[in-house]
């Protein structure tokens, strides 16, 4: 009999793991720990067994390495059918996956054709006295969380909104074990096939997938800078959010939104422009890697967060990197 295990689904791209494998990885060994399992983490795609020693400085115990030219890049049927089989023969008690395109497209198949629950968009995981999964997502349109558990099922499927959680590095660590998985699936069994691929257009990114945001608060609507905001966000190549007034002033749409009520993100920079810092607000992007703050006012709440504080009239500062940056790819 296999011993109780947790799974996750690892995600990568251009040979390395994406910060949100990398929380969803933490995230699966601090509860594999509290439940006294081994963690696995199933690492499929074409030529990526490079990646599964490093899993280890996640806590991965175990990886299930299946590799296909049928499995790069990620299409349902392939991705589907072999994960079927597999925790059909492990039979693992969770199985967590990231709520990215992939995940949101791949848990509830997986889900329907097991015949168990399944929790979206996961804001935070826990494990109660029995030993079931709890898991909290936010309801009501982000006005109110709910708590689920699956008592039921096997294994507990659930998806981790990208950002939601931290990043954590084992301190002494040690390559897991790699188990090569056989993959027979045939090309002429498959229905669809992908034929390209296309940069996705940073103003229409997921929030919650990119690595820089350009967010704008209520002082670009009185500094009358918003175009020039929204030019240093193309120059970046970032998406624009926003919070709440500035939705509000219908400049910026609601899925754009970050903060209590919006989207929750975690990227490597997040460069405020006149967002005066409320807790609705910072309580969304808290966790970003580097904010940078731009705001006129000495006292703004947003500067107790920042990384970076620049104090002065936004319209100005903005302006001038924007003209840095023109000149910058002119040069390149």
């Amino acid at each position: 009999m296999v011993a109780a295990s947790l799974w996750t689904l690892v995600e990568h791209s251009d040979g390395s793991l994406d910060d949100n494998s990398k929380q969803l990885l933490s995230e699966g060994h601090r509860l594999a720990t509290r439940l006294g399992q081994a963690l696995w983490a199933l690492l499929f795609g074409e030529r990526v067994s490079d990646l599964a020693p490093e899993l280890g400085r996640f806590g991965v115990d175990r990886v299930l390495l299946a590799e296909s030219g049928l499995l790069s890049p990620y299409t349902t049927e392939p991705y589907t059918q072999l994960l079927t089989d597999l925790i059909c023969r492990y039979e693992p008690s969770i199985f967590l996956l990231e709520a990215t395109s992939l995940g949101q497209d791949l848990a509830p198949r997986l889900a329907t054709r097991l015949h168990v629950g399944y929790v979206p968009d996961c804001v935070r995981l826990a494990v109660d006295d029995q030993k079931r999964l709890v898991m909290t997502r936010s309801i009501c349109g982000d006005q109110a969380y709910g708590a689920f558990v699956c008592p039921n099922s096997q294994p507990q499927v659930a998806t981790l909104r990208p950002g939601a959680f931290l990043i954590g590095e084992l301190d002494q660590w040690q390559p897991p074990d790699v188990e090569v998985i056989e993959v027979k699936l045939q090309e002429g069994q498959l229905s669809t096939t992908v034929t390209g691929q296309e940069s996705a257009d940073p103003r229409t990114i997921e929030l919650a997938e990119a690595e820089v945001i350009v967010a704008a608060g209520r002082g670009v609507q009185r500094a009358n800078s918003f175009e020039a905001v929204q030019e240093l966000a193309d120059l970046l190549k970032a998406p624009l959010a926003g919070s709440r007034p500035l939705v509000d002033l219908r400049l910026i749409p609601p899925e754009r939104q970050v903060g209590q009520t919006g989207v929750t993100v975690a990227p490597k920079l997040y460069l405020a422009c006149g967002v005066s810092g409320a807790s609705q607000h910072t309580v969304g992007m808290k966790d970003s890697e580097l904010i940078v703050a731009i705001d006129i006012r000495h006292e703004a709440s947003i500067f107790g967060l920042a990384n970076l504080r620049v104090v002065g009239d936004l319209g100005p500062i903005v302006t001038a990197l924007n003209d840095r940056l023109h000149r910058f790819e002119a040069v390149v």
